[in-house]
């Protein structure tokens, strides 16, 4: 087995498991703001005559929307919107493209392997080849690609934040020996 072939299985069993995870993640963050934007609607109309309280309490659904993985069924346009994603997340729709390019490739394999002396049969070789190319980009983009780009992000914020920390812990010990230098000079 090849290096190559090596990280390229690595990636998509990695892409994998984290896919799941980024569109569980995709799903809350829609419903939280489609949360949000009717809550700033709400605002923008009524905030006058809304208490400063009310205002703050209006905000707890979005909260509960980033923080809850689950939803209880609804018919509301809106809700329904993500079931797609959530169906993904969750795993209960069991053919995700991965399925399925591996459904249509063992098909191409058997109608490769059956007699393609036949016109229709060769027709039926040329479709499952287009098909397989389409699924194929399909798998690539939804299962690995878009999550490992959102994995790579997060990374890289987490990489930022703790670079980010540090610098301001370096910064603040530095003010820190400045003020403690010029209280013992001046006598303060």
């Amino acid at each position: 087995m090849s290096f190559l072939h090596t990280v390229v299985r690595g990636l998509n069993n990695l892409a994998y498991f984290t896919a799941p995870i980024f569109y569980k993640l995709l799903a809350m963050s829609l419903a939280a703001l489609a949360i949000g934007g009717i809550i700033l609607l709400i605002r923008r109309v009524a905030d006058d005559r809304i208490p400063p309280l009310w205002k703050f309490l209006l905000w707890l659904p979005v909260v509960v929307a980033l923080l809850v993985p689950y939803r209880p069924t609804s018919s509301f346009s809106l809700v329904q919107q993500s079931r797609q994603i959530e169906r993904i997340s969750f795993r209960q729709e069991r053919i995700s493209f991965r399925q399925q390019y591996d459904a249509v490739e063992w098909q191409l394999f058997m109608a490769q392997q059956a007699d393609s002396s036949d016109e229709r049969q060769r027709a039926v070789v040329s479709s499952l080849t287009e098909r397989e190319a389409t699924v194929f980009t399909k798998s690539l983009i939804f299962d690995v690609v878009i999550p490992l780009l959102w994995l790579f992000g997060c990374l890289v914020m987490m990489g930022a934040l703790l670079i980010s920390r540090l610098l301001l812990e370096r910064d603040l010990r530095r003010v820190g020996r400045c003020h403690t230098g010029q209280n013992s000079v001046t006598g303060d």
